[in-house]
């Protein structure tokens, strides 16, 4: 696609602009320097076709002499580019392999690049996970799931951890939670499955 004088000078000024940012970024890297010492001799060039007066392009027009320094400073302006990108690839790995080491309790080595885990740090342990296979009848999981849907609880396992708090935090220990749940459903007493195995 051919590109007009104006938006050929609108992305030459861009691209000096990025090769004075770069050139900051990087002030120690001699190769990336010189590139940018080559990119603005071609921009010096490209810039004077593209101010110059009219009654120099006698004998050819302006889009066919600034060709080849335009030419010239888009491939540096890449090559700069290129060396900026593997530069800052280096910082990274210069970065990675400065983290902290955090070692877990089975003694792997852990790698941290936002702080990381801390020992004794995060959201405490409730206590010990065990699984359970609970069966119950359709109606009761409905009545259950029910609960959780209004409010009550956030899950099922969060409902019987619930109901053991309670249990545990009855002050007679006659009337268990259980015991009060089957003499208001009696129908369900009965019910296969319907007891917690021991």
């Amino acid at each position: 696609m051919k590109m007009t004088l104006t938006e050929i000078r609108k992305h030459v000024s861009t691209m000096r602009q990025d090769a004075i940012r770069w050139k900051k970024e990087f002030p120690a890297d001699e190769s990336l320097q010189g590139w940018v010492k080559q990119f603005f001799d071609a921009y010096k060039v490209t810039k004077a076709i593209l101010d110059a007066p009219k009654e120099e392009f006698f004998f050819g027009n302006r889009e066919t002499r600034v060709k080849v320094p335009y030419g010239e400073l888009l491939n540096y302006h890449e090559s700069i580019f290129q060396r900026v990108l593997s530069l800052r690839n280096e910082l990274r790995v210069i970065e990675l392999e400065k983290a902290p080491e955090i070692k877990s309790a089975e003694g792997q080595v852990k790698m941290s690049f936002r702080g990381g885990a801390r020992p004794g740090s995060g959201r405490k342990r409730m206590g010990r996970k065990e699984k359970v296979s609970l069966v119950l009848p359709d109606e009761e999981w409905e009545f259950i799931d029910e609960l959780i849907r209004n409010g009550h609880a956030a899950s099922r396992a969060d409902y019987f951890r619930q109901l053991h708090f309670a249990q545990r935090s009855l002050d007679d220990g006659t009337d268990t939670l259980w015991e009060m749940r089957t003499s208001k459903r009696s129908d369900v007493a009965d019910a296969p499955g319907s007891r917690l195995d021991d």
